[in-house]
C-alpha cells in the first residue's frame, strides 16, 4: 500500500512539473510574439520615407516618395545637349566653350586708333609706313566685344623688306604694354610672312580689353622700302551665352505618378543662371518630342549651392527636365552638379 501512494505521488509531481514547464514556455512565447511585434513597428517607423517632409517638400502629411537622381557623366549623356559640357568637369554640366577670332584686313580703319598711331597709311588693303618716313606705329583699338574666358594667339601676316623690322607688344588697358611672355615694356619680333604667336604665357582672362601696338621699321630708308602689315587676328576662348540640357525620359512605372518635388545642386557666380522646366506625361514620349509642352518651375533656395521647386509640377508616368544655363560674363560659367526627382 505504502509503495503506491509513493508512486501516485511522485506521479503528480511530475505532471506538475510538466504542467509548469508547459505554462512557462506558453508566455515565453507570448513575450516572444509581443517584442517582435514591437520592433517591427519601430523599424517600419523608422524607414518611412520623407515624403512631402523637409527633404523634398512642403512638409505635408509624409508620403511613399521615391527619388531619381541624376549626378554623373553618364547620366547627363544620356540627355540632349545643347552648348554644354559634360566633360570639362565629369559629374558636371557646364556652358561649352567656343573659339572666336577678331580679324582685320585693313579695308577701313575701323580697329585703328588714329589718335595713337603716328607716321602710318591705311591703303589698298594693308597698313604701311608713311613715304618719306623711317618709322612708325600702329596702334589698335579694342578688339574684343565681349569677356574672354583665355586668350589663344595673336595672327599677322607683314611684308618686311631688307633691312627693315618690325615688332609688336599687348595691352588690356592700352596703357601698359607686354610681349607674349608677359614682360612689362617688352616687344615680340616679327618675322617676315603670316604667323603666329602664343599668347596663353599672359594668362590674361575675364578681361573684355585688348590691344597691340605695332612698331614697323624701315632701317633707315625713308620710306623707299616701306614694311607692310596685311592683316591681323586676336583668337580667343569664351563660353556660349546660355545652353541647355534635357535629361532622357524617365519612366517611374507609376500611372499618374505625382511629381513631388525637383530639386538640383549648382554653383553660380553672380552673371551666371540655371533656370529649370519640367513635363510629364502617362503616353510614352521621347526625349526631342514636341510634346507634352514643358512648364518653368520657381525655384527657392534651399542652402547656398541647393535649390528646390514643388509647385505645380504635372503628373505622369513619363517625366524629363530641362536645365538653361546662362551667364552675362562669357568668361565665367554656372556649374550643375546634381538632379533629384522625387515622385509617388
Amino acid at each position: 500500500m505504502s509503495i503506491n501512494i509513493k508512486k501516485e505521488q511522485q506521479q503528480h509531481v511530475v505532471r506538475t512539473l510538466w504542467q509548469r514547464l508547459a505554462i512557462m514556455a506558453i508566455l515565453g512565447l507570448v513575450v516572444i510574439t509581443v517584442l517582435f511585434g514591437i520592433s517591427q513597428l519601430v523599424q517600419k517607423a523608422a524607414n518611412v520615407p520623407a515624403g512631402n517632409g523637409p527633404t523634398t517638400g512642403s512638409g505635408a502629411i509624409a508620403q511613399d516618395v521615391s527619388v531619381w537622381t541624376q549626378t554623373s557623366k553618364y547620366d547627363f549623356d544620356r540627355g540632349l545637349i545643347y552648348q554644354v559640357d559634360t566633360s570639362a568637369s565629369p559629374g558636371d554640366v557646364v556652358l561649352a566653350m567656343k573659339m572666336q577670332t577678331t580679324l582685320d584686313h585693313f579695308n577701313d580703319e575701323r580697329y585703328i586708333n588714329s589718335g595713337e598711331s603716328q607716321n602710318i597709311n591705311v591703303t589698298d588693303g594693308k597698313a604701311e609706313v608713311a613715304p618719306l618716313r623711317a618709322e612708325g606705329t600702329l596702334v589698335s583699338k579694342n578688339l574684343l566685344s565681349q569677356a574672354v574666358l583665355r586668350l589663344e594667339s595673336f595672327s599677322y601676316d607683314v611684308s618686311i623688306p631688307w633691312r627693315a623690322s618690325a615688332r609688336v607688344q599687348f595691352s588690356r588697358d592700352g596703357v601698359k604694354w607686354y610681349n607674349s611672355e608677359g614682360i612689362l615694356d617688352s616687344w615680340d619680333d616679327l618675322s617676315d610672312g603670316a604667323r603666329n604667336i602664343d599668347l596663353s604665357k599672359l594668362n590674361w582672362s575675364g578681361g573684355s580689353e585688348f590691344y597691340y601696338r605695332m612698331q614697323l621699321n624701315a632701317g633707315g630708308l625713308l620710306g623707299f622700302r616701306r614694311p607692310s602689315v596685311k592683316e591681323v587676328g586676336l583668337t580667343y576662348s569664351t563660353y556660349y551665352s546660355s545652353g541647355s540640357i534635357a535629361s532622357m525620359v524617365f519612366d517611374s512605372g507609376v500611372e499618374n505618378a505625382q511629381w513631388d518635388s525637383i530639386c538640383w545642386d549648382a554653383t553660380l557666380s553672380m552673371n551666371a543662371t540655371i533656370t529649370f522646366e519640367v513635363r510629364a506625361s502617362d503616353t510614352f514620349f521621347t526625349r526631342d518630342s514636341a510634346t507634352p509642352g514643358w512648364t518653368s518651375v520657381e525655384a527657392e533656395a534651399v542652402s547656398n549651392n541647393s535649390y528646390r521647386a514643388s509647385v505645380d509640377l504635372p503628373s505622369g508616368r513619363y517625366k524629363q527636365w530641362r536645365a538653361t544655363l546662362s551667364t552675362s560674363d562669357t568668361s565665367t560659367t554656372p556649374v550643375l552638379h546634381e538632379v533629384r526627382v522625387y515622385y509617388y
